[in-house]
């Protein structure tokens, strides 16, 4: 083969593997669920549609960053559905969940996947000790069976569930009237992939510095809020 064609063929063909590379290339969609600051609280409540959470099309893996103040309410503060039962700070049927247990000071995430019955099953991972008075970044990593939670930027904690994650086509709900977390979200961001550990700690990193301060109408607000 003449040398000169050989070295135009190997060419146009690295030419349409570039081109064919950025046509069919993985795309990561984002989308800022809910902004914020919200005291979740008493009666609010708020659906989120779920075209906003595009699926992966790289298998089934979705990542949740929020940051979150937890407010130090004591045992006999406005705890309007029992002080020890889970406080849903948002919920996608299982994909995922994420509660606040007051009595334990337990932030957990529970990921729905089918038992052996087929019923969706919740796998919990719990984040214990938060601290009060105080924003902390939370990231809800799923790369299909392996979840990853990370806590300001570093990994808390890391499990593989027993069956593939079940992916919720339905809206996705911010808190829950009158048994509510009794703090407040900010920055509620879903990506349809599994993000590194490194881009969870460069996006901690990031929004540390514009995490927003809970002035005075704030805590007004929310003892407004007590005394109905």
């Amino acid at each position: 083969m003449n040398y000169k064609l050989l070295i135009a063929i190997t060419s146009i063909i690295i030419i349409v593997s570039i081109i064919l590379y950025y046509i069919f290339r993985k795309r990561l969609y984002h989308a800022t669920l809910f902004e914020g600051p919200q005291l979740l609280t008493q009666g609010f409540n708020k659906l989120i549609n779920f075209d906003k959470m595009k699926p992966s099309t790289n298998g089934l893996k979705y990542t949740y960053m929020f940051w979150l103040y937890n407010v130090n309410m004591p045992e006999n503060g406005y705890w309007q559905n029992g002080y020890d039962n889970p406080k849903p700070i948002f919920t996608h049927f299982y994909s995922p969940n994420v509660y606040y247990i007051p009595n334990k000071n337990i932030l957990r995430v529970s990921i729905g996947y089918k038992n052996n019955i087929g019923a969706i099953t919740g796998y919990n991972l719990d984040i214990k000790d938060l601290k009060y008075q105080l924003w902390q970044h939370v990231a809800i990593v799923v790369d299909n069976r392996i979840v990853s939670v990370y806590l300001n930027g570093i990994l808390d904690k890391a499990a593989n569930i027993p069956n593939v994650p079940w992916i919720a086509n339905r809206m996705l709900n911010i808190g829950k009237a009158n048994n509510n977390y009794n703090g407040y979200i900010w920055n509620l961001n879903y990506y349809n992939d599994s993000l590194s550990s490194t881009n969870i700690l460069k996006n901690y990193n990031k929004n540390k510095s514009k995490i927003p301060k809970l002035n005075n109408s704030y805590y007004q607000y929310f003892k407004e809020h007590q005394k109905k």
